[in-house]
């Protein structure tokens, strides 16, 4: 299990870096925005835990930007902002869960299991897109820049054996 974890209180940052390596989550850290999202663009996670209100962008805009660029990671959005509306705005954009500081590192941890329980996120897109190639399983067909690759479907195929 990964998680991305961002967030600028690093005391906070330490107590769950804790609960996390006691559950055998292996976790990156890091305390700005434009950090977590380098880190959620470069590596995959199984879920990010993000603050809502860091010093350079805020989560919400980190949401929409990681949501924008096709990453579909679960995330858990942690702040101190508990209003009704706050929580609606956060899951609104794109959030999985809403947790409101303070709050105990063990629900924390019982929200991450309960994010990696649920089933994997079906795409009911008929394109999927992501570091700028397109994939259309409907033609079988994944397109990168100029160029097309016609893939195989492997359903329609005989089963092919092999004697020795």
């Amino acid at each position: 299990m990964r998680i991305l974890l961002i967030e600028d209180d690093k005391k906070l940052c330490d107590n769950i870096k804790v609960a996390m390596a006691q559950a055998e989550y292996q976790i990156d850290i890091c305390h700005s925005g434009s950090d977590g999202l380098l880190y959620a663009a470069a590596q995959l996670y199984d879920v990010i835990i993000l603050d809502r209100m860091l010093p350079d962008l805020d989560g919400l805009t980190i949401l929409q930007l990681l949501r924008k660029k096709g990453i579909h990671t679960p995330v858990i959005m942690e702040t101190a902002l508990d209003g009704i509306n706050d929580r609606i705005d956060g899951l609104d954009c794109g959030a999985d869960d809403y947790l409101v500081k303070p709050f105990h590192i063990h629900e924390l941890m019982a929200r991450v299991r309960a994010i990696i329980r649920r089933p994997g996120r079906m795409d009911l897109s008929p394109v999927r897109e992501a570091f700028g190639m397109k994939l259309e399983e409907s033609k079988h067909e994944l397109k990168y820049q100029d160029k097309t690759l016609l893939l195989l479907n492997m359903r329609a195929c005989p089963k092919i054996s092999f004697e020795v």
